[in-house]
């Protein structure tokens, strides 16, 4: 095998179906209204829909820093940008292509969301070990959603590890010492003792004999203490074969920066992600960390910028963030405004319904409608607009047409 991680989509398995609504947009040459719920939309082969060349020279940046990553985890990359511009989609993307290749590279991708899980409650560590709870070795679950609290008794990757481990195994940290010594047990005994650890690294309140079981006298800490085993844990699962890259994506930094949390809650996640960025730098831990942020917010139907606040609160991250690979991205212009929704309409190409001549017919006056409604809204031909502005635009004019026709 080589050490090169291929990037490219499988395209078999398509499926053939027709959506049961939205009939009225046959008319028009698709089956359904192509940018309505745009953030999640796929295309018959599963894949993400994505216009990439207003961003051609980021996709390539991303493209480098993963199979760089791949290689060798080292500096995390960041991912900025404005309200809107498409950063939750293209981790997405990456996330789904990723996730193709999981099983043949021995990958895990883990998708994290402070918008999801809600911000003023975060914890880094608890964040990244629950998509270890979901995950199973090469190919774990795509699904966003996180899952219950304490919802999770034994963690797979732990006993993974002690199938993994050989007897005769020097333990080199903490976890390695735990994972030998649940393989040393008796075969019946081992799967209690594994549970026993995942509970405790989940946070749980162990009995006092559970404790002295275990060998650990206190309850861990969710913070700082966490994220230093679970990096621990996973640099164990590199040397033992059993992951050769963990891809942690962590969305929506911004969300820290939002008046509903508490200043001591920030700090401490960011600590946290200065921590991990440190031991990936140091060849602790075999993570490639992406990182996704917006230089505003937008609350009260107001926008603030928080990229000087974020740089003058926290120099020691930023520093650590600005030596990785920094991938900024920027609005659509007006020439892919037209390719754009195209990329979209396609998507649909492979379900029954999709007339390439009537899409031919009636997009110049798609365009033209999505393009007075921007303008309506201060976006003429020469102002950038975001991927999301633009969709939204389309899916409006969409419909105004689909209502035509269908009165028609």
């Amino acid at each position: 095998m080589t050490d090169q991680l291929i990037l490219r989509w499988d395209d078999s398995g398509v499926q053939h179906t027709l959506p049961q609504t939205a009939r009225d947009y046959l008319a028009l040459g698709v089956p359904q209204n192509p940018f309505a719920d745009a953030e999640g939309v796929v295309d018959a082969h599963q894949r993400p829909v994505l216009y990439g060349a207003h961003i051609y020279r980021q996709m390539n940046e991303i493209q480098d820093w993963v199979e760089l990553a791949y290689k060798q985890a080292g500096k995390p990359l960041s991912l900025i940008g404005g309200i809107g511009m498409g950063k939750t989609h293209l981790l997405r993307y990456w996330e789904r292509l990723l996730l193709s290749q999981a099983r043949a590279r021995k990958l895990a991708v883990l998708r994290v969301s402070l918008y999801d899980y809600g911000a003023q409650r975060a914890s880094l560590g608890q964040l990244m070990l629950r998509k270890l709870q979901e995950w199973t070795a090469f190919g774990g679950g795509e699904d966003d959603l996180l899952p219950e609290q304490g919802g999770v008794e034994l963690i797979p990757l732990i006993w993974q590890l002690v199938q993994a481990i050989p007897t005769d195994a020097t333990p080199q940290s903490l976890m390695e010492r735990h994972i030998q010594a649940i393989r040393a047990l008796e075969v019946d005994a081992r799967a209690e003792r594994a549970k026993l650890l995942s509970r405790w690294l989940g946070g749980a309140e162990l009995t006092a004999r559970e404790r002295r079981e275990l060998g650990e006298p206190r309850r861990i800490d969710p913070e700082g203490e966490l994220i230093t085993h679970l990096c621990d844990l996973v640099g164990v699962a590199e040397r033992l074969g059993v992951c050769k890259r963990i891809y942690f994506m962590v969305d929506q930094l911004e969300d820290l920066f939002r008046s509903n949390v508490s200043q001591v809650r920030r700090s401490r996640l960011l600590t946290d992600l200065r921590h991990l960025i440190d031991a990936v730098s140091d060849k602790r831990a075999p993570i490639a960390l992406m990182i996704a942020w917006t230089t505003e917010i937008e609350e009260n139907g107001r926008r603030k910028p928080i990229e000087d606040r974020f740089n003058s609160a926290y120099p020691a991250l930023m520093d650590r963030m600005q030596s990785g690979q920094l991938v900024r991205l920027g609005p659509l212009r007006s020439e892919d405004r037209p390719e754009f929704a195209r990329e979209y309409m396609k998507a649909l190409s492979n379900i029954q319904g999709y007339d390439p001549e009537k899409i031919k017919y009636h997009q110049p006056m798609l365009i033209l409608r999505a393009s007075l409604l921007a303008n309506e809204d201060g976006f003429g031909e020469k102002e950038g607009l975001s991927p999301r502005r633009w969709l939204s635009y389309l899916a409006k004019a969409m419909d105004a047409l689909a209502e035509e026709a269908a009165e028609a």
